[in-house]
């Protein structure tokens, strides 16, 4: 169950997360694994609504030419490993709501130009200029910084984001 696969048996989603499950009966408890490091055909991760705590293993960079959504809200995460979020340039979804994420938000964010959606939303120690980055993500539908230090002006070409439909 939660397992994705094309035809040649190779997995290309990975869905434990609990969000939208209210008849999930496990829960996901440490560290993300390093060896999902190991799926290189993976599109879709999805370890939402669990336990886990730390920072997102470095060997997901190894999902870099595949990977297109990250889902890891709600849960216990502490921080963001910015060289790791720099090299997921095939993210469109990122979700890191809901968590304990505490620093700076990387500027390595820039990289992610075919971004679609980032929530970063309720890390409420998180800090960051994230709005000036916003020029980098032509393709941004939503973006959500809420309840976090996240600071900064409203950039004034917001106008060229012509896909962007929610800001929060």
């Amino acid at each position: 169950s939660g397992v994705g696969c094309n035809s040649e048996k190779t997995v290309t989603s990975l869905n434990l997360g609990t969000l939208d499950d209210e008849q999930s009966t496990f829960v996901l408890y440490g560290q993300i694994p390093t060896e999902l490091g190991l799926l290189t055909s993976l599109e879709t991760l999805d370890v939402s609504g669990h336990s886990l705590k730390g920072v997102l293993p470095k060997e997901l960079a190894n999902l870099a030419p595949t990977l297109k959504s990250l889902y890891a809200s709600l849960n216990r995460l502490t921080a963001v490993n910015a060289k790791l979020l720099g090299q997921l340039t095939s993210l469109e979804t990122l979700y890191l709501d809901r968590n304990l994420l505490q620093g700076t938000l990387p500027t390595t964010l820039v990289n992610l130009t075919r971004l679609r959606v980032l929530d970063v939303s309720v890390n409420t120690d998180l800090k960051g200029n994230a709005l000036a980055m916003m020029h980098a993500w032509p393709n941004l539908e939503e973006f959500e910084i809420g309840t976090t230090l996240i600071g900064g002006t409203i950039p004034d070409d917001i106008g060229k984001l012509t896909h962007l439909n929610y800001l929060g």
